[in-house]
């Protein structure tokens, strides 16, 4: 019975009141079909289906209309800076998902082996989008590194420094190796766990260049906002995050608060994310 009380406080406190009645409902016969261990597909709001494992990865389309809130609205309103979006960590697909209807190339990295089926399985279902699927780790370097493979899609799943008893080696490359510098400007979102430092250490050339006009990055307790921060500043992007209403700011003090997104784009055309 405990368990109810976080999915009930998210579906009123993530949607509006008319959009209540329908996520309380959708959330209800999620949680049945879960417990039941049902696979099904799904349609989301902007048209794109979804295949959906009996996993709590997929929960937040079944509890708001917009699952990241604000900062998916903000992607969605800036789409038109490119017209391919790259996922580094799409996990299962649903946040790419969500933005189908949106771009016409969605390239997305995923090294977890069950999220990488489900992925793939989504992207099966919308031929309307040209899917580039790599089933790798981005990091600094190619290689192989130790990745944490608790349990399938998982949504935590990380790179560690040693094997352990959860643990899989898994296949590195570089941003830069595999998107290059030049090419069609780029949206992107990177979600690695507190990896983003290496991420942007293989992604010199691509972000020199200024080819991705627009980047959303988690930043966790582990990441070192002065050292991802430095990175982009040093290659001409401005950090900024988005608030209610779609608003945005470089204030230090918003910026500086853990386990947040934030985002990032060209110093010269950040008024107009901005406005």
């Amino acid at each position: 019975m405990k368990s109810i009380f976080p999915i009930i406080n998210t579906v009123f406190a993530d949607n509006r009141p008319g959009d209540w009645p329908i996520y309380t409902f959708k959330a209800v016969i999620w949680q049945l079909r879960k417990r039941l261990g049902h696979a099904f597909d799904v349609r989301l709001d902007n048209g794109a289906k979804v295949h959906v494992h009996p996993s709590t990865a997929y929960s937040g389309i079944f509890y708001a209309r917009n699952p990241e809130g604000d900062d998916m609205l903000f992607l969605r309103k800036h789409a038109n800076l490119a017209d391919t979006f790259v996922d580094v960590g799409a996990n299962v697909g649903l946040f790419s998902a969500s933005l189908f209807d949106c771009f016409s190339k969605v390239i997305c990295f995923e090294p977890a082996p069950s999220s990488f089926r489900a992925l793939s399985e989504t992207c099966a279902l919308n031929p309307q989008v040209a899917c580039e699927l790599h089933n790798i780790g981005v990091g600094a370097e190619p290689g192989e590194l130790h990745f944490e493979n608790r349990f399938d899609y998982s949504t935590t799943s990380r790179f560690v420094p040693e094997a352990g008893e959860n643990t899989i080696r898994v296949a590195i490359d570089t941003l830069d190796n595999v998107l290059g510098e030049a090419g069609e400007p780029l949206v992107m979102k990177i979600d690695v766990e507190g990896f983003e430092e290496q991420v942007f250490a293989g992604a010199d050339r691509l972000f020199a260049s200024q080819r991705v006009k627009l980047l959303m990055f988690e930043r966790l307790g582990r990441t070192s906002l002065e050292n991802v921060r430095g990175f982009l500043e040093q290659r001409g992007y401005t950090v900024f995050r988005v608030s209610e209403g779609l608003h945005t700011t470089t204030d230090e003090a918003a910026i500086s608060e853990p386990c947040i997104n934030l985002f990032a784009c060209p110093a010269e055309i950040y008024p107009e994310p901005a406005s």
